[in-house]
């Protein structure tokens, strides 16, 4: 990014009466959580139908548990990274008023 383009941004940023930022996968990636699509993703080799889906817990009993078990692991032993503790310090310091995610990890509210 040129300097004219951070320049440009940090204007908006300061101007802006309201701030939000959006988040995705990539952030619980660097908190070592794999995400789903990618090719190392949580979906490599697997139909997400016949893992997680209300058919796939009747149907797929066992393999539903196991991989909702195996998540809830990686989920509790994650731990919010740089980026977390720094949009954290933003919504503290009334820098940010809202985070909005797809992430089900709980880590930008740790």
């Amino acid at each position: 990014m040129d300097r004219n383009a951070i320049d440009l941004l940090t204007g908006w940023w300061r101007e802006a009466t309201y701030r939000v930022v959006l988040t995705g996968a990539g952030m619980s990636t660097e908190s070592g959580l794999p995400d789903f699509r990618s090719p190392q993703g949580l979906w490599k080799g697997h139909d997400p139908r016949r893992l997680a889906s209300i058919d796939a817990l009747y149907s797929n009993t066992r393999e539903f548990y196991s991989f909702y078990r195996m998540r809830l692991t990686n989920l509790w032993k994650a731990e919010p990274h740089r980026g977390h503790r720094i949009l954290g310090d933003m919504q503290k310091e009334m820098l940010l008023n809202a985070i909005i995610t797809q992430n089900v990890d709980g880590l930008h509210q740790k």
